[in-house]
Order: structure tokens, then sequence, then C-alpha cells
């Protein structure tokens, strides 16, 4: 099989790799479609995300979609043939917080394409991946690869937006229409909130959410006076996501949310030293929340766009071949022309 692997800082390669075979309750899946993420981008850019760097060749990627080719001895979740979103997690399933249905603070998750441990985890951008059944989530009606794989980046969206505590009827602000914040909005949509408005300093990623039902989009950059009327009388937006990790707009969104509002903290940050405005979240009494990765939402929303119960095709802005990674890698950072794009497996 091939795989597309990073081997140091500006080199990936398309590298042939021993086809793996399923052993007891593994699941071996064809990938047809992945999603490149902004860690995928980092290891590419730098060799490194955050502190972790490479020191090892690495297979990229986690976010994809495949169909079943083979299973190993005890698996009867899933058969060959069968078309399935993949969760890129496997936690442990003893420890404390996996018993407590909150597998995604599972200390010792192994998360596809991650050099946090050595030797690294190995990503699924790769022609067939081995899995853990519980990983496959099948679905009913054969959707587009391209609609499947987002199913990683909508759980990301969804378990932030039921961090809130809810937003039936509410109103809702998004800082950033990056992939996070079009796939928050998304989920605060289908979660039933009054109003959704979400923020950018590029025109074209607020064209597609308005295509996507965002009800009010605002460019910082020509609409200041917008987010200052929001920010009049302590505040306007019951729930804040923010999804850039961006200093400045983390500040916004604490003076957007009104008097007793919740923010969720989306988007990481780079910076070493958070400057939040504490001052603002003490005298407004602010919940001020973090979310990571997701857990059960994955199979909620395969399940949400197998039914047509979420429909998030125009976040797709364009898709390349296998062979053309290093293109798709050097392409996805521009949030002029890009929002998300993917890699064809097959």
């Amino acid at each position: 099989m091939k795989a597309i692997v990073v081997h140091k800082k500006k080199d990936v390669r398309l590298d042939e790799r021993t086809d793996p075979q399923p052993s007891r309750g593994e699941v071996l899946a064809k990938v047809h479609m992945g999603g490149v993420c902004g860690s995928d981008i980092h290891y590419y850019n730098q060799g490194r995300i955050m502190s972790y760097e490479l020191k090892e060749p690495l297979v990229i990627g986690h976010e994809v979609s495949g169909e079943v080719v083979g299973v190993g001895p005890g698996v009867t979740a899933v058969k060959a043939g069968q078309q399935i979103g993949i969760h890129p997690a496997r936690p442990c399933l003893t420890c404390d917080y996996c018993k407590s249905n909150r597998r995604n603070l599972c200390p010792d998750t192994l998360f596809f394409g991650s050099a946090m441990r050595f030797p690294h985890i190995q990503g699924a951008f790769s022609q067939l991946l081995l899995l853990r059944d519980d990983q496959c989530y099948p679905t009913q009606n054969r959707i587009s690869w391209q609609i499947l794989t987002l199913a990683e980046p909508l759980a990301v969206g969804l378990h932030g937006v039921d961090r809130t505590g809810g937003v039936n009827g509410k109103r809702v602000l998004i800082c950033g229409a990056g992939p996070i914040g079009q796939t928050a909005m998304l989920a605060a949509k289908y979660r039933g909130a009054g109003m959704v408005a979400i923020t950018d300093i590029e025109a074209q990623p607020l064209k597609i959410a308005q295509k996507l039902g965002a009800d009010v989009t605002v460019n910082v950059r020509k609409e200041a006076n917008t987010i200052q009327k929001w920010q009049e009388n302590r505040g306007y937006f019951d729930v804040v996501l923010e999804a850039t990790g961006n200093d400045q707009s983390v500040e916004t969104a604490v003076h957007c949310a009104k008097p007793g509002g919740v923010i969720v903290q989306l988007g990481m940050s780079s910076n070493p030293v958070d400057p939040i405005p504490r001052n603002a979240v003490i005298t407004k009494e602010l919940d001020f929340r973090g979310a990571f990765r997701f857990d059960q939402e994955f199979g909620e929303v395969v399940a949400a766009m197998d039914e047509a119960r979420i429909d998030p095709t125009p976040l797709v802005t364009q898709v390349f071949a296998m062979d053309q990674a290093e293109a798709a890698l050097k392409a996805a950072p521009d949030r002029s022309k890009q929002l998300k794009v993917q890699i064809s497996m097959d």
C-alpha cells in the first residue's frame, strides 16, 4: 500500500508500506478520502506541533472515511463491504474517564497521526488501515466520501456546542469561520440555536458560512462597528464559541458574551502566556470552558449526515489526488481560497 508520510520539515513523501492484516478484534479498511487538518499542516511546515516534534517518519492524517475489506476473529459489529466513518481515537476503555463516558479525556488514547509519543502514533493517510472494531461507524445509505470524511471535524464542532450546556433558542456567536468554526455553526443550528452569528477576517469563508445557514456573518476587518455594538450593555450573546485561538479573538469573545453567559474555547493557542481578560470573566460571572476533541458525538454526526439531517457539502473546497499530497498541504492554509482540503486515496 501507499501512505502519505512526513519525514521532516517540508519533506512529505508517498511511501510504500507493507499491507496490514487484521488480528483478533481488528478491522481492515480501505481508505477512500482524507481531510487535511491543521495538525497535518504543522507537521509538514514546522516538523512539529506545539512541543511534539518529529523523531521518525510519520504517516499523517486523522480525518478519513473508508470501506471494510476484512475483519479479524471476534469482529461482529461490521462486515466486509460496509462504508464506514472512522473514529481516529483508540481510548483505553478501562480508565475512569472511559468508564464515565469521557473517553476524549483518556490519558492513554492513541490518536492517529500524532508525534506526542515515541514511537509515533502513525496516521490514517494510507490506502489500508487497521482499526479496532469500535472505531468503525457504518452508514446505511452510502453517502459520498467527501461528506463522510467531514464526520471528524463535525464531531469536534458538536462536542464544543454540547459543552455549552445547551443552545436551544439562544443567541450564539462563533468567532472564526475556519473548518471548526463552521462545524460549530452547523452544530449550533442542528441543536436549535435561536440565532447564530459567525465572524472572520476573510470574505471567502463567510460566503461559505452563508451557504451553510449562518444567520449573521461579519468580517471583523470591515465591520468593527458590529463587534462594538455587540459589546454594548456588557455583551449580547448567551453563548460564544471561540474557534481561532487568537488572543484578540478570545478577548472579543469575552466582551461579546452577556453577563451569565458561556464561552467555550475550541481554538488552540500557540502563545505560552494566554491573556484572558480575567476581570471581565469575574465581574460578568462567565463560564469559560474548554472543549477537547469529541467522543460519542462522532456516531451522532455520521448518522445525521447519513440521514441528510446535516449537509456539510460546502465545506469542501478542493480535492487532490494522493500523489499531490504536498500540493494539498501547501494549498490548505490559504484561508482566502480554501476551507477544507481533502485528499483522495483511491
